[in-house]
């Protein structure tokens, strides 16, 4: 068995502990679902990851770098938010919303178009369509463009972004940041493959049932005896 069915099946089971079976009983519906959980688990250990190396390797102490790792941090709350707080469909636009907003304000507070967060905007899209599908990831395309589109209007009129990261630091952050996101978006990729792999392997077993059910249906029938009164199985 290829390794990537037996990481999917330990994740399937892992993030099957934060969804309600009835309501993600449709495969696709909770392969999304699934991949909304663990996403909304690692995500926030790339940004705890960076953080450390802005604050303990480049000196960079701000209140904004504060304030975007306890943003990032508050990803973890998500997955929690599917047992019975939030449909899936509404948590996925808020998650998908509060991360374009946190990787704008990284543009914005950290060099603007020269930040170590320009590579990550091409993840709003990525999870928007493994939460949603295309619809969600024409959605979200369009929620950065026009944040990108915001950025922009301010550079052409003159704004100048700050960036607290020293000259010497900012090349090897960039260099860790286009790392994590090439690793991220290939990793949930991957988990993707496998749940997939997962919920076909499935439907394929659940339509094997049936047709062996509908097969020893065409055997025979059901008939009531009444002098027991009970259902007995009479083969044709």
């Amino acid at each position: 068995m290829p390794v990537i069915l037996h990481l999917g099946q330990f994740f399937d089971k892992f993030s099957g502990r934060f969804l309600p079976a009835r309501e993600y009983a449709e495969l696709d519906m909770r392969r999304r679902a699934q991949m909304f959980v663990l996403t909304h688990l690692l995500s926030p250990l790339i940004a705890f990851g960076l953080a450390g190396l802005l604050y303990g390797g480049a000196g960079v102490a701000s209140y904004p770098l504060l304030g975007l790792s306890l943003g990032f941090a508050s990803f973890y709350i998500y997955p929690f938010l599917l047992k019975g707080v939030l449909s899936f469909r509404a948590a996925s636009f808020l998650s998908t919303g509060q991360l374009t907003i946190l990787v704008l304000l990284t543009l914005y507070f950290f060099g603007g178009f020269s930040s170590f967060a320009l590579p990550w905007i091409a993840t709003i899209p990525i999870l928007g369509m493994l939460y949603l599908g295309l619809r969600g990831a024409y959605s979200t395309t369009l929620i950065a463009a026009i944040g990108v589109s915001i950025l922009f209007a301010l550079h052409l009129l003159g704004h100048g972004f700050d960036d607290p990261i020293p000259v010497e630091w900012r090349n090897s952050v960039l260099m860790a940041s286009i790392g994590l996101c090439i690793l991220f978006n290939t990793g949930i990729l991957f988990l993707h493959a496998g749940l997939y792999q997962i919920a076909q392997r499935a439907s394929q077993e659940r339509g094997a049932r049936l047709s062996h059910a509908q097969a020893m249906a065409n055997l025979g029938s059901w008939e009531f005896d009444f002098s027991t009164r009970r259902m007995f199985w009479s083969p044709e």
